[in-house]
């Protein structure tokens, strides 16, 4: 098991520190991970009511809520940040900062999950909502290569049982597709045949050889 401290501080081992390392995050939500000052300003956009007015008082609330052990408060969270995530606009400046956040943490390559189908309240359309987070990461990969660095971020699409989509989220990751398909999730009840005709393979996410497109789909 490794440590780690601050994003520059080294990775701390077994055998000792090893140094700065760059580091890759594969399993990352990005209605999960919204700036709190963010969820503030398009949410008066919206006219979405928060639990609290001041960025540092809802980032609180934030943590407390996910780090309360309950399952029905931690959810709670990810109703405010759906709820201000439904116009491209939003979702662009949230894809656009995600970047940020993942060069801040020393982060070289991510995988970032979202359920388009949670995003189209506003009258977005599917594509039309993963255009607008393509762009957001592909103007943020931009921005940190034009400074020296290197970034490589792409979109794992989710659907929600509960919500009856799948097969329109599949259809979606066929026509848009970079990679393979990953399934995730109990299996129980929930075959996956509808996927079959396609003749797509069934493989979990990972980084591919050379420079994915920025913010492309690789994955379900």
């Amino acid at each position: 098991m490794s440590t780690r401290e601050s994003p520059e501080g080294p990775v701390r081992t077994a055998g000792g520190a090893l140094g700065p390392r760059p580091r890759i995050c594969l399993h990352d939500h990005l209605d999960g991970g919204v700036r709190p000052a963010t969820v503030l300003d398009l949410a008066r956009e919206a006219g979405h009511e928060l639990p609290a007015s001041d960025a540092e008082s809802l980032g609180r609330w934030f943590r407390d809520s996910a780090n309360s052990g309950s399952l029905v408060r931690y959810l709670e969270t990810f109703e405010h940040t759906v709820a201000v995530m439904q116009t491209a606009d939003a979702l662009r400046r949230v894809a656009r900062e995600y970047t940020q956040t993942c060069v801040a943490d020393g982060i070289v390559h991510a995988e970032v999950r979202w359920a388009p189908e949670q995003h189209v309240a506003g009258g977005l359309t599917l594509d039309a909502a993963v255009d607008a987070v393509q762009q957001g990461l592909a103007e943020g990969i931009e921005q940190v290569r034009a400074a020296g660095g290197h970034l490589s971020v792409v979109q794992i699409l989710c659907a929600m049982r509960h919500l009856e989509r799948s097969t329109e989220i599949a259809e979606l990751v066929v026509r848009r597709v970079r990679g393979g398909d990953a399934l995730a999730g109990g299996a129980a009840g929930a075959a996956a045949e509808q996927l079959r005709p396609q003749d797509r393979p069934t493989t979990p996410p990972s980084p591919v050889p050379g420079e994915p497109e920025p913010g492309a789909v690789v994955a379900f």
